[in-house]
């Protein structure tokens, strides 16, 4: 049975040692098992939603939220000139990716219902795959890869002058680390109830 970490609320397996945050649930103590740093802050307010609907409709408003951020952007880049002003120049672009946005939808859902089908609850995004088989950690290293190369992504949007990008990308790596999190806690849980 999961235990809930008395500090920060968090489930952990059973069994666990110690939370993501670093509680001690082993001890008798109720300690921290180390000095407070900003890792283990960051820890405890880097957590996902503690009901798996709400993460679900967060993805998609966040998915969907590109869709305003590309118009807001190209309508910026309009008015200084980055286009030609005669013609559908932003157009194109802006319902191209609007279609992408809408026929990617449900893959997403896909991928994102099967990532989080033994959803745990709140769970800290920077949970580890501790002894898991090959496949989780597989998906666990992709999802990874994911958040890295959509930081990269947040930090080049920044640097061409479009900040509304970069916070939809930047909500995308959370996500993809959210969705991690999740599918690692809940494979561990479903492990934990299966023995």
């Amino acid at each position: 049975m999961a235990q809930k970490c008395p500090q920060c609320g968090l489930l952990n397996p059973h069994g666990a040692r110690a939370c993501d945050c670093g509680f001690d649930l082993a001890g008798t103590s109720g300690e921290r098992l180390s000095a407070s740093t900003f890792g283990s802050k960051m820890r405890s307010f880097a957590i996902t939603p503690s009901n798996r609907m709400t993460l679900w409709v967060a993805a998609n408003v966040l998915w969907f939220s590109s869709i305003p951020a590309l118009g807001s952007f190209l309508t910026r880049e309009l008015r200084l000139g980055a286009f030609p002003t005669d013609g559908d120049s932003i157009g194109i672009p802006f319902f191209g990716w609007a279609i992408i946005t809408v026929v990617l939808a449900p893959v997403l859902n896909t991928a994102w219902w099967w990532l989080s089908r033994d959803y745990p609850g709140s769970v800290s995004l920077f949970v580890a795959a501790q002894a898991t088989g090959i496949r989780t950690r597989i998906v666990s290293t992709c999802l990874i890869a994911l958040a890295g190369m959509l930081a990269a992504g947040v930090i080049l949007e920044v640097m061409g002058g479009a900040p509304e990008i970069a916070a939809v990308v930047a909500s995308w790596c959370y996500l993809a680390l959210a969705f991690r999190a999740a599918f690692l806690r809940g494979h561990a849980f479903g492990k934990t109830v299966a023995a």
